[in-house]
């Protein structure tokens, strides 16, 4: 289906601008009943996915995995495949060094035999189908995501996620609220209009800033390690054995279960402070929302409650995800004239 029904769509753009410079920004929009996809590419990406509907000469099944294995399989990486199964349950190690053979996503268990077509769009005609029962338009950009607004004169959103790209190592709050602020659904239109944001550094930013710098040597945010150990083993009191070296599983996973049981909130504080939220937030007109309505401020962490049999289940299962506990989202709304109050 790739070949005969989509591959002819994209060769039909590549055709059209074989005269076009390689770094030239072209759009294309499909229309599918009531539907429509917008991909907006330069030249030379709209050639590159060209290329990828032809399987290479001689990539068998065999071939296929075979490549895949070099990679899954490498040597050098056994140790970071070992710490990550290290937090799993056995039942989660089963499933995953399944995928891991073999690439195919099913319930553990289940017949295998049938799938010996690499890429089998069996899935994506089902998706497909669902989208032509809809009315649904996509639009696709590979583009910085800075150069956004000149790329989307006029138009403006009831909802942008815009997910870590807030957080310092990358754009930061400030340039963040200053790019996408712009591109919220007035007041008027839609008073729920909404930028979410998400942190997956912040708190672990400020942990290092607190151990390493010496402002923060008398910062509250500074943590005794013997509390920390205390709180993990409340959740999994078999991590209290005996630990024989520095490697052994139970000390990796004692360590992996420490970052679950920071104090999230306090860190988040002193983080928003350092980065000067509110002077973000009053440059490119916006607040935050007091009370979060398209996900929880903290989804992951850990609830801090008393470490009864359900508790426990939650925080194993939270170890074994590869989350940390500490993704923090923060809503934003654009500031309307009854949200500012005129101090005289």
């Amino acid at each position: 289906m790739l070949v005969n029904k989509v591959k002819p769509l994209v060769e039909e753009v590549c055709n059209k601008t074989a005269k076009k410079l390689g770094s030239a920004l072209l759009a294309k929009t499909w229309k599918f009943g009531q539907s429509s996809l917008r991909l907006v590419l330069t030249r030379d990406n709209w050639l590159a996915l060209l290329a990828y509907f032809d399987v290479p000469q001689g990539l068998t099944k065999d071939t296929a995995q075979s490549v895949r294995q070099k990679v899954m399989s490498a040597p050098e990486r056994v140790d970071y495949v070992h710490r990550a199964f290290c937090t799993k349950s056995p039942s989660s190690r089963l499933g995953m060094a399944k995928f891991r053979d073999d690439g195919i996503l099913l319930p553990f268990g289940q017949p295998r035999g049938a799938f010996t077509v690499p890429n089998a769009c069996q899935l994506f005609m089902e998706f497909h189908a669902r989208l032509r029962s809809v009315p649904v338009t996509f639009e696709l950009l590979h583009i910085d995501a800075r150069f956004l607004p000149s790329v989307l004169v006029g138009q403006h959103f009831d909802r942008i996620d815009v997910s870590n790209i807030s957080d310092a190592g990358y754009l930061g709050i400030n340039d963040t609220l200053k790019i996408f602020a712009p591109l919220l659904q007035i007041s008027s239109i839609n008073r729920h209009a909404t930028l979410v944001t998400l942190f997956l550094n912040a708190v672990a930013q400020m942990r290092i800033w607190a151990e390493s710098t010496p402002i923060f040597v008398d910062c509250p945010i500074r943590e005794n390690p013997s509390e920390q150990i205390r709180k993990v083993l409340q959740y999994m009191p078999e991590l209290g054995r005996q630990v024989l070296h520095p490697y052994d599983p139970t000390a990796i996973k004692l360590f992996a279960g420490l970052g679950l049981v920071h104090d999230m909130e306090k860190h988040f504080n002193c983080y928003m402070d350092l980065q000067e939220f509110a002077d973000a937030a009053l440059g490119a007109g916006v607040q935050m929302k007091s009370a979060h309505t398209i996900i929880d401020p903290w989804p992951m962490k850990v609830s801090g409650g008393r470490p009864t049999s359900k508790a426990k289940e939650e925080f194993a299962r939270l170890l074994s995800s590869g989350h940390t506990g500490q993704e923090r989202f923060v809503e934003w709304k654009l500031i309307t004239g009854g949200d500012v109050e005129d101090v005289i």
